[in-house]
């Protein structure tokens, strides 16, 4: 089996073009997710205070304690973003699809709810797509990703919504135009590996203009 070096793979890539926009919430959603994250900050403060000063078992007790709370504060913090930036995502995505029919997005967020939200938008103005998170049964996800590809599906399929954690790996997405990531993956390679469901060897042009698979990371 004979296989070309990296940088002959990498050269065959198509080009992409990354754009990252930052969505500003109404005032009280902003304002409730700047008092959370302060709320985040001062218990990530305290912890490390509790880890210097060290102790016996009731120091451990009040390790724990603060990390349990750290936790749910942090959870809340990431749901009080995603609901502050729903309605600028979904602008945002309407507004990918209208400029560049009939091309095809690939949607990741961590929320379900921000599916959700994005899919009763898309439901609304009768845009096709198919949805894989963790509530997506096997036979569904199958389903999903034949579907979204399908050059006969009729109407076809314009968007896949995905959850990063179960659509970030294992799943092909060359035939996406635009990537848009509605809530940004933790760290640089988780990005790169969703990233990668798209701009892949095989990618050839954009929707049915040409061009480039195109990443769009989003905050």
């Amino acid at each position: 089996m004979a296989r070309r070096p990296a940088a002959a793979a990498a050269a065959a890539l198509p080009p992409v073009s990354r754009a990252r926009v930052v969505i500003t919430p109404p005032p009280p959603a902003a304002a409730a997710c700047a008092r959370l994250a302060d709320e985040v900050a001062d218990l990530r403060r305290r912890l490390a205070a509790a880890r210097v000063r060290g102790g016996g078992q009731g120091a451990a007790v009040g390790v724990a304690a603060i990390e349990a709370r750290l936790g749910l504060r942090h959870r809340r913090h990431g749901v009080a973003t995603m609901r502050a930036k729903v309605g600028g995502v979904t602008r945002r995505l309407l507004a990918l699809l209208a400029a560049a029919p009939p091309g095809k997005a690939a949607v990741f967020a961590h929320h379900t709810a921000m599916l959700a939200a994005l899919a009763a938008a898309l439901d609304a103005r009768a845009i096709r797509h198919v949805t894989l998170s963790g509530a997506t049964r096997a036979a569904g996800r199958a389903a999903a990703v034949d579907a979204f590809p399908s050059p006969t599906a009729t109407p076809p399929v314009r968007v896949a919504l995905l959850a990063l954690r179960v659509a970030g790996a294992g799943v092909a997405l060359p035939v996406a135009d635009v990537m848009l990531f509605a809530e940004c993956p933790w760290s640089a390679a988780e990005a790169a590996q969703a990233e990668g469901r798209a701009v892949r060897l095989g990618r050839r042009g954009g929707g049915a203009g040409g061009g480039g698979a195109r990443g769009r990371h989003r905050r």
